[in-house]
């Protein structure tokens, strides 16, 4: 039964993303664009390290060939230098952005009881501190409440900001 491989957490707590040399291997380092700069500063003086953050669900139902999504994944993470980024201050202590060769970006799943734990993944999801300076830009989490009953929650930060100082990726 493709459900029970999915299994459970051992914990609830967030992944350790401690970087390595394999991962953290850069492909390019960059100056900041104009936007990503403004964002630069920005979260030097907010408290709250989430304000960036944009959280969503998606409800999906049917037999679901979990696999194949974490394949896809995983290939986005790969395919798209957005999602490969870490920003950093470089050895003149001005930020850049450095593209990675490795993504950090991979399908978490989990297996739930009920649906009330959807609030609380959401909510856990939506507060995250992303770990920028790791290239930690987005992260999918997949919640499985049976076998045709899943929530699938995407949370990233946003990093750039438009005139209407609406965030988007």
């Amino acid at each position: 039964m493709l459900f029970r491989s999915i299994g459970s957490w051992e914990s609830i707590s967030e992944p350790d993303l401690e970087p390595n040399s394999a991962k953290m291997s850069v492909q390019r380092s960059l100056k900041l664009s104009f936007g990503q700069s403004r964002f630069w500063f920005l979260r030097q003086y907010l408290d709250d390290q989430t304000t960036f953050n944009v959280t969503c669900s998606i409800s999906l139902r049917g037999n679901l060939r979990i696999p194949d999504l974490e394949r896809a994944v995983k290939r986005i993470g790969q395919r798209h230098g957005a999602l490969r980024t870490a920003f950093v201050l470089g050895l003149d202590r001005q930020p850049r952005q450095n593209i990675l060769v490795d993504p950090l970006l991979y399908l978490e799943k989990r297996a739930i009881k009920d649906e009330s734990e959807i609030a609380a993944e959401f909510q856990r999801m939506k507060n995250y501190v992303f770990g920028l300076e790791r290239g930690e830009l987005m992260r999918i989490r997949l919640l499985s409440l049976s076998p045709t009953s899943h929530k699938l929650i995407i949370d990233r930060k946003s990093t750039r900001l438009n005139s209407s100082h609406q965030y988007y990726l």
